[in-house]
C-alpha cells in the first residue's frame, strides 16, 4: 500500500485516531422531543440537543461523555431532579415534563418553553479535543439564558486539559489579549479597565472563561454577564491561527 493510499485512508475516517494504542469515533447524536399537549408550530415547547459523544472501549475517554452530560445538565435541567437524569433522553423528557405540568395547571400562563444545545468540535492532530457548547433555555420571563461553554481534552488519556495548560506562553497571549480588548472599547494601555462600565475583577483583566480553539482562529468568547452588564451582550476576540499558534502548547496543537 502506498504512503498516499494510507494518507488518503485517514483523512477518509476522519474522527478516527490513527494511533495504535487507541481507536476512537467521535459521533454527533441528535436528541428531539416536543410537548404531547396540543399546539401549533412555534407555539409547542421543545428540545433539541446536538452532542458531540465520543465512541471508544477506553474508559478515560469514556468519562468526557459524561462529564458533557454533567455540563449540560447544569444549563439545561433543575437541580431538584439532576440526581435522577442519567442520559440526554431523560433530560429532555425532563424538561417537557415540567412545562407540561404547568401548562396543564395553567393552560392560560406558560409561554412556549424552549431548550437546545448545539456542540460542535475541533481535533487537533488526534492529540487533544475542543468541544464547543452553544446552549439556549426559555423557560418564561424576559428572556432567554444563553452562552457558550468551551472544553478542551487530552485523546490519549482522556484527562481535561486547563486554560493554562492550552499555552505556550500563557502570560504573554493574555498581554496581547488585553491591547487588542483595550483597543476594541476606546481604552488606553493605562486607563480603568472598568472605565465603559465593563466588570472586571479588582479592576484585572483577565481571560474569559471559555476560550475556543480552531483550526484557523483562537477565539476569547466571553459570555453574557461575565465582564460587562447584560445588555452589553457578548464579548468575542479573535486572533488568526498562522500569527498566534506559537503561544499555543505544542502537546496539544
Amino acid at each position: 500500500m502506498t504512503k498516499k493510499l494510507l494518507l488518503l485512508i485517514c483523512f477518509s475516517t476522519l474522527l478516527f485516531s490513527c494511533s495504535k494504542k487507541e481507536t476512537w469515533q467521535l459521533e454527533t447524536k441528535t436528541y428531539l422531543l416536543k410537548t404531547s399537549l396540543p399546539c401549533k408550530g412555534d407555539e409547542c415547547s421543545y428540545v433539541e440537543f446536538n452532542i458531540p459523544t465520543i465512541i471508544s472501549e477506553d474508559e478515560n475517554l469514556k468519562k468526557i461523555n459524561q462529564i458533557v452530560l454533567d455540563t449540560v445538565k447544569k444549563h439545561i435541567g433543575f437541580e431538584s431532579n439532576a440526581s435522577e437524569i442519567k442520559n440526554y433522553e431523560d433530560l429532555a423528557h425532563s424538561f417537557i415534563n415540567s412545562y407540561d405540568e404547568i401548562k396543564r395547571a395553567f393552560p392560560n400562563e406558560p409561554l412556549p418553553w424552549e431548550a437546545s444545545v448545539d456542540g460542535t468540535f475541533e481535533i487537533f492532530n488526534s492529540k487533544s479535543i475542543n468541544i464547543v457548547l452553544n446552549y439556549y433555555t426559555f423557560t418564561g420571563g424576559a428572556h432567554g439564558n444563553e452562552g457558550v461553554i468551551s472544553l478542551f481534552y487530552n485523546l490519549e488519556n482522556g484527562k481535561s486539559i486547563t486554560q493554562k495548560d492550552l499555552f505556550l506562553d500563557y502570560e504573554g497571549f493574555k498581554k496581547i489579549a488585553e491591547r487588542d480588548f483595550r483597543t476594541s472599547v476606546n481604552l488606553s494601555p493605562t486607563d480603568d479597565i472598568n472605565k465603559n462600565g465593563n466588570l472586571f475583577k479588582d479592576k484585572q483583566f483577565s481571560l474569559p472563561q471559555n476560550i475556543i480553539i480552531t483550526q484557523n482562529e483562537i477565539i476569547l468568547h466571553y459570555n453574557k454577564y461575565e465582564i460587562a452588564p447584560y445588555s452589553s451582550g457578548t464579548t468575542i476576540l479573535k486572533f488568526p491561527m498562522k500569527t498566534f499558534k506559537k503561544y499555543l502548547n505544542p502537546l496539544y496543537f
